[in-house]
Order: C-alpha cells, then structure tokens, then sequence
C-alpha cells in the first residue's frame, strides 16, 4: 500500500512538472504607439507638445571614441616611450524608451523637440526634427533623429546615413548606429448611442 502511494505521488509530481514546463511563457504587452506628427502636433497645439509621453520608434546605439597621445619620452636607459589612451562610451536606446520633451523650437522648414531618454549628469537631449525641404521632404510629417551626416549638412538626415554619421548629445559628438523617430501613446475612445422604439399610431377622435 506504501509502495502504491509513493507511486501516486510520483505520477501526480510529473505530471504538475510537465504542465508547468509546457505553460507558454508571457510576452510582453506591446505598446499601443502612433508616429508624432506635425499634424498631430497643430491638432492638439504646439502649446501641448510637452505634455505627450514619447516612446523611440526603434533602437539607437550611440558611440564616443576618444584618444589622446603623449609627447614621447626617452628613460634613463635610452629607449623611446610612446603613451596613448583610449576611452569608448556606448550609448544603448531600446526601442519603446520613455522619453519627456525639455524644449522645442521652430525653424523655417518645421518643428524641433528635444526630448530626454535618460536622467543622467547635464540632462542630456536628442533633437528629432519635421523637415520639409520641397523635393527633399519628409511627406508624412514624422519627426526623426536629427543628426550630422557625412555630407556635413544636416538637412540631408532624412536620406539614408553613412557609417561615419555623428549626433550631439550630452556636448559630445557621438557615433550613431540605427535611426528612429518619436512616437506616441494613444486611446481611441467612441460613443455610439442607439435608440429604437415602434410608432403605436394615432387614433383620430
């Protein structure tokens, strides 16, 4: 009777572990998003850009290599010294990073946020931009990264970037590797009333 018990046990054991090891695993509840627009943005007022809540469309890695050599030396017993150093900074934004507009601006071909993804020393930003340049425009009215190409002129960042791209951000110039754009949250909320009723008719008196 003993052994059957244990027997019981053993099965019900298994089977528990087998249905825990099988259960799907939970994925994240992607966010609700949409592209901020400049539609958007004169929809709501410019007066309201920093009440939104942004999210980065897709990741960004930013990158600052810097390197500084000594004057050489020569020791006491004759040979030459060379001295150099090099500190690499890596930047990581995942995509859906929450991010709080510190300021914006408007030029003569749209609007400039600059938005904070992380509290870190000198509050540092990154500028997306609404540019519409007439053949070279941005159709839609997204507002992307705004960054300093190879081509030297930043007008061009909505062209496809090189490797040798650079950002601003924290008062250093950064390598980047990815583009994205700034997103928000939204809520569709409908009301439909309904109201239905049959005609009895009037009797004539």
């Amino acid at each position: 009777m003993k052994n059957l018990l244990q027997w019981i046990s053993f099965l019900l054991l298994t089977c528990v572990l087998i249905a825990c090891g099988s259960a799907p695993a939970t994925a994240p509840k992607p966010l609700n998003t949409i592209p901020l627009t400049t539609n958007i943005i004169n929809e709501v007022g410019v007066g309201r850009i920093q009440d939104f809540q942004y999210y980065l469309s897709l990741p960004l890695t930013l990158t600052l290599v810097e390197s500084s050599v000594d004057v050489p030396e020569v020791s006491r017993d004759g040979q030459l010294i060379r001295r150099s150093a090099m500190v690499r900074q890596t930047i990581i934004f995942d995509a859906n990073t929450p991010g709080v507009a510190r300021s914006y601006r408007t030029d003569d071909y749209g609007y400039i946020l600059s938005v904070a993804f992380e509290n870190y020393e000198g509050d540092p930003v990154l500028e997306f931009h609404s540019r519409d340049f007439g053949v070279i425009q941005d159709l839609d009215g997204r507002l992307r990264l705004q960054y300093r190409p190879a081509t030297g002129d930043s007008r061009f960042n909505l062209l496809q970037r090189m490797d040798s791209d650079e950002i601003e951000y924290g008062g250093s110039l950064y390598r980047i590797s990815g583009n994205t754009q700034l997103f928000i949250r939204t809520q569709e909320e409908s009301t439909d009333t309904s109201d239905t009723r049959r005609a009895g008719g009037v009797i004539l008196e």
